[in-house]
């Protein structure tokens, strides 16, 4: 009762006393969405009852999963990009602590990607992409392979374009589609395709400043050790901040 007790009085503190109590009770919910406006953002944000939006909200806003000194590092961040978007959290959070810069959000799944639309139609220059990040341009599938629900959809490479229900496309492509010549901030949370993304043409590394990623060996074993093969042909200083790896060029101290 007592951790409950501080639980909801976190909330408040951070969300307010209407926010807190809709978001603390959203347990309860079967249907339907809640939109939460709060200090910090400038739009408010829509989650689904019973799904992992309410959790994916949390671990943004309430745990501040990406919350860093950037501007000791990047002080001036023109680009974003936000692979594996999910709901749109993430990007609606680098938005609003980066309001001039360009965000490219990336998200598979066809719900999410709906929701991701919808979290960030208000802000200017976010572009939402319904597409998976992979080490090439291919046909993608996306899967509820290992049962994690709405945040832990997978893409597998398929053979053929009529099995395909999403299209993958490389950081190369991506970078080209976008006329970009580097990236500020990679943030990566694509549940296991950074096995393949890393395992082959990471050349592009060299153009991006700062890489967040989640890692996901209880997924796909041998994620993190492409990962490392692959970054530490650059020059990366790696640090760890909650689930996240962060890799800063330049092995500048963070």
């Amino acid at each position: 009762m007592i951790k409950n007790t501080l639980f909801f009085a976190r909330l408040v503190k951070r969300f307010g006393l209407a926010n807190a109590n809709r978001l603390y009770k959203s347990g309860s919910k079967k249907t339907g969405t809640l939109e939460v406006a709060f200090n910090g953002v400038q739009h408010p944000v829509t989650l689904r009852y019973n799904t992992s939006d309410i959790d994916v909200f949390y671990q943004v806003f309430y745990h501040n999963y990406y919350a860093f000194n950037y501007s000791t590092f990047l002080p001036n961040v023109k680009t974003i990009v936000d692979a594996g978007a999910n709901i749109g959290m993430a990007s609606v959070y680098f938005k609003n602590l980066f309001p001039d810069a360009s965000i490219i959000s990336i998200e598979p799944e066809g719900s999410n990607y709906e929701m991701l639309r919808k979290n960030t139609e208000k802000y200017s220059n976010i572009n939402c992409i319904k597409a998976g990040i992979w080490n090439k341009s291919c046909p993608l599938k996306v899967t509820d392979k290992y049962e994690y629900g709405n945040w832990g959809f997978v893409v597998e490479e398929i053979a053929t374009e009529a099995e395909s229900n999403v299209k993958g496309i490389s950081i190369p492509d991506l970078m080209h589609l976008y006329n970009l010549e580097e990236i500020d901030i990679l943030k990566m949370d694509i549940e296991g395709s950074e096995l393949e993304v890393f395992q082959e043409n990471y050349d592009w590394l060299s153009k991006v400043n700062m890489l967040i990623i989640e890692t996901h060996d209880f997924m796909r074993k041998g994620t993190s050790t492409a990962l490392f093969k692959a970054v530490i042909n650059y020059d990366f200083a790696v640090y760890t901040c909650r689930e996240n790896l962060v890799f800063i060029k330049n092995k500048q101290p963070i």
